[in-house]
């Protein structure tokens, strides 16, 4: 399920965790999909604490038309993981939460 990220921010700063809408969020992982040119194939890089991964994936590997950044949050109140979905469409940056 998709939720705007709009909806989950306390204060100006500070995420929210999607699901129970508390501040306690820690990052875990982030990946970045960087395409080669508009719609086309490219790399994805995966980076945890003490390691880093990097592979070429193919254009439907990717969401949107553009690159994509997934930062993927623990929540200390609730359980499962939140993906901050950051993705680049038609000249704007859209930000959703994935849970």
């Amino acid at each position: 399920m998709s939720i705007p990220f709009s909806g989950c921010v306390l204060g100006k700063d500070v995420p929210a965790c999607p699901d129970c809408g508390r501040a306690y969020l820690h990052h875990k992982s982030v990946v970045a999909y960087s395409r080669d040119t508009e719609d086309g194939p490219g790399s994805r890089t995966y980076v945890t604490t003490g390691r880093v991964e990097s592979c070429r994936v193919g254009a439907k590997a990717i969401d949107g038309r553009r690159d994509v950044c997934d930062i993927v949050f623990e929540c200390e109140d609730c359980e499962g993981n939140k993906v901050l979905h950051i993705l680049q469409h038609k000249g704007h940056t859209l930000l959703s939460w994935e849970v």
